[in-house]
């Protein structure tokens, strides 16, 4: 930056996945911030609802200095979230339950606007073949494509392959499919044609942003009252200042509950108690609707509450028992190597073989190797190890040390990523 005298640096959302950088250059934007107001003597300032457990750890530790704010600078008073537990509720053909549908009904009738979240875009994330009850599978990806129904094709959302839909199922040949699930595109279609002709849609999400300023075109539509409901993915969930929304359903509350990775319940609380401050903001109270499957999940308790520091209790107990940070430092090697090549692909599983007898014989635990949740993608086979010690240097040196014994590696691509943000 092409500046020296900082005094102030101010991270907005400081707990936002989207400031670590793990694509090639891999850096955490955070830590960067803070060693740039440690060369220019500038204040940091780390602001978030719902912070980062680590950031939260190191202020309730003295490292960091702790700031509350516990009301709304408005004063108003934080809407009513209530759980809706789908396993209880009638069989609807549709992604609403009655009571959600009931409450955007009378929101609508009062003439106030609604922000509907379901963290999945295009129109079904799934479909499935009813000749051979197979998923339509990408070719390059260990993934299930998804029906893009504006487009009329399917989609790979990791590789971007792309394919006509309706066309025959590669596995059988097949031409009978039925969409599995609903994302965002299909929840908007269901209010236009199916719940009220009238009603008056806009979508935020990563297909209807794509154009150069249409993602500030849709905020500035919606905050001029031009639409009656949002539908949307986490893009909803920002900082976002409606006065007119004092509804808010969450499609799927369950959506990202059960990834494979550590921080999969602390985001789920930061997503939908950032998402449910969206509402009551202006004169009128705000009510807030999450549906779920899982309803006896411990998240839900705090959730409702708006308790970050009864989830952070909790959530610290469990990663210090299971040894995760911020009570390790947590590294996750990734290995690839061409599908197609046999032998690469048993070049990977020696590579992992190598790095945990490397780690093991320097104080390094490492779990693995094990394929990647995402074990195929761009047609290349993936497996990974993750790197738990005590010091950051000491996963750096067992890592030099296996690279520098990792001779003849082929076509394989070994990548380290620091305080790793998503596992897949």
């Amino acid at each position: 930056l092409p500046r020296a005298d900082w005094g102030l640096i101010i991270m907005d959302e400081e707990h936002d996945a989207s400031f670590k950088q793990e694509e090639r250059l891999a850096y955490q934007t955070k830590e960067v911030a803070y060693f740039w107001s440690q060369d220019r003597g500038a204040l940091l300032v780390l602001g978030s609802a719902t912070p980062d457990v680590k950031t939260f750890y190191a202020a309730r530790n003295g490292q960091l200095g702790l700031f509350s704010m516990p009301t709304r600078i408005s004063g108003r008073a934080l809407p009513e979230i209530e759980l809706v537990n789908l396993l209880q509720e009638p069989e609807e053909d549709g992604p609403f339950s009655p009571r959600c549908r009931q409450a955007l009904h009378q929101c609508l009738h009062n003439g106030e606007q609604a922000i509907i979240l379901l963290n999945r875009r295009g129109y079904a994330p799934l479909v499935y073949c009813t000749s051979c009850a197979q998923v339509v599978r990408c070719d390059h990806c260990a993934v299930g494509l998804t029906y893009h129904k504006k487009l009329h094709r399917l989609v790979c959302h990791y590789c971007g392959h792309t394919r006509p839909f309706p066309s025959p199922c590669s596995h059988c040949g097949g031409h009978q499919f039925v969409p599995l699930n609903q994302g965002t595109e299909q929840v908007e279609e269901y209010l236009r044609t199916r719940l009220d002709p009238h009603i008056s849609t806009l979508r935020l999400d990563r297909d209807s942003t794509r154009p150069q300023g249409s993602m500030e075109d849709i905020l500035e539509r919606f905050a001029k009252g031009q639409a009656q409901v949002l539908v949307g993915t986490q893009m909803c969930s920002k900082g976002h200042n409606f006065p007119q929304v004092t509804l808010v359903i969450v499609v799927d509350g369950d959506v990202g509950l059960n990834l494979p990775d550590y921080r999969a319940t602390e985001r789920t609380f930061q997503l939908l108690v950032q998402v449910a401050g969206r509402a009551g903001r202006g004169e009128r109270p705000g009510k807030v609707y999450i549906q779920t499957r899982n309803p006896d999940h411990y998240c839900w308790r705090f959730v409702q509450d708006y308790d970050f520091e009864g989830f952070f209790t909790h959530e610290i107990s469990l990663r210090r028992r299971m040894h995760y940070p911020p009570f390790v430092k947590l590294a996750l090697v990734r290995m690839s190597a061409p599908a197609n090549s046999e032998k690469d692909v048993q070049r990977l599983q020696d590579l992992g073989r190598d790095l945990r007898r490397e780690g093991a014989e320097n104080g390094v635990r490492v779990l693995g190797p094990a394929p990647a949740p995402l074990s195929l993608l761009r047609g290349r086979i993936r497996i990974q190890c993750l790197l738990k010690a005590d010091s950051w240097a000491v996963i750096r040196q067992a890592y030099t040390r296996f690279l520098g014994k990792a001779a003849n590696t082929g076509r394989c691509r070994i990548h380290l990523d620091l305080d790793p943000m998503q596992m897949l």
